[in-house]
């Protein structure tokens, strides 16, 4: 997955190895273009989340 996208940040959670998860909604596009798929709620790595500037 190389998209960037806009979402939605709801929670934080910390794993048992001290790594950060951040619960998020978003939308990607399919492969094709021609649809989305709409994620909710999804545990990312902290790494994958960028603030808005």
């Amino acid at each position: 997955m190389d998209s960037i996208v806009e979402g939605t940040l709801y929670a934080w959670a910390r794993t048992g190895t001290g790594d950060w998860l951040a619960s998020v909604s978003f939308s990607i596009p399919t492969g094709n273009k021609m649809g989305r798929l709409d994620l909710d709620r999804q545990w990312c790595p902290a790494a994958a989340i960028t603030p808005i500037t």
